[in-house]
């Protein structure tokens, strides 16, 4: 959850998603008949003298007077093939696109699930190099003790202490490369480096034994976000190549006007 609010990727693909959106619709629109309206209103007054008039009995100034002019126009295509092979072109594009988003997301919750099992794995490992010197430490005390009381030759205490000395040093590798998969842990979940914290969730051992190759195979074709975005952005241009074949096609085109 924090890995998909952090990652730019993520956020990317869902403004990419909403562009290809508003192209699917923009392209709609030409399917969609257009209606169009107007409302003039009018009103005049005349100035008789004014106008070069001056009748006897007939008052100077006649008005005011007005008329309304309402209009209403509708247009259609009926048949446009380039439009409609656009349109299909574009709801692949969004097809293509939210794949795609689905996709990033995906590959986010991989890299994050890699880096934390990482760490995991080096939790278990420093345990076990802990384990490991804690029995060479025995034996080399052992070592010494049997040395002092003259039952063992010093080359059996130097040779427990070199295995020892290898073992703190195993140690101290081991706790730096956690330090290290839990900074890059850290930076792939939008935490900052300097912040301390634990991993709560252990993930079991568990054997892949069980796992028919072939069955993966064709269970990773069949969910696989980018090979699906991929078979949309082909079909798109399959519908854009056809677009541009229509272009030399007749339309046929409604239109109607009401006063």
């Amino acid at each position: 959850q924090r890995g998909i609010k952090a990652n730019l990727g993520v956020i990317l693909s869902g403004a990419q998603t909403a562009a290809a959106r508003g192209e699917r619709l923009s392209q709609l629109q030409a399917l969609l008949p257009a209606v169009d309206g107007s409302l003039k209103e009018s009103v005049i007054q005349l100035d008789l003298p004014a106008e070069g008039l001056r009748i006897p009995g007939l008052p100077k100034i006649i008005g005011p007077f007005g008329f309304t002019d309402l209009r209403a126009s509708l247009t259609w295509s009926l048949i446009d093939v380039a439009s409609l092979r656009n349109y299909l072109a574009a709801r692949h594009n969004f097809a293509a696109a939210q794949l795609s988003a689905q996709d990033a997301r995906d590959l986010v919750v991989l890299v994050v699930g890699n880096a934390y099992l990482l760490a995991l794995a080096d939790e278990t490992r420093i345990a076990s190099v802990e384990a490991q010197a804690a029995t060479a430490k025995v034996s080399l005390d052992q070592a010494v003790d049997n040395h002092q009381a003259g039952t063992a030759p010093l080359l059996d205490e130097l040779r427990a202490r070199v295995d020892s000395q290898s073992l703190e040093q195993q140690l101290i590798v081991a706790r730096n490369a956690l330090e290290k998969d839990k900074l890059t842990l850290a930076r792939v979940i939008g935490l900052p480096l300097e912040q301390s914290f634990t991993l709560a969730d252990k993930a079991p051992y568990a054997v892949f034994d069980q796992i028919d190759v072939e069955a993966a195979i064709r269970e990773a074709h069949a969910n696989r976000k980018d090979l699906a975005a991929m078979v949309e952005q082909a079909r798109a241009a399959e519908q854009l190549r056809k677009a541009a074949t229509a272009d030399r096609l007749p339309k046929l085109t409604f239109g109607s006007e009401e006063h």
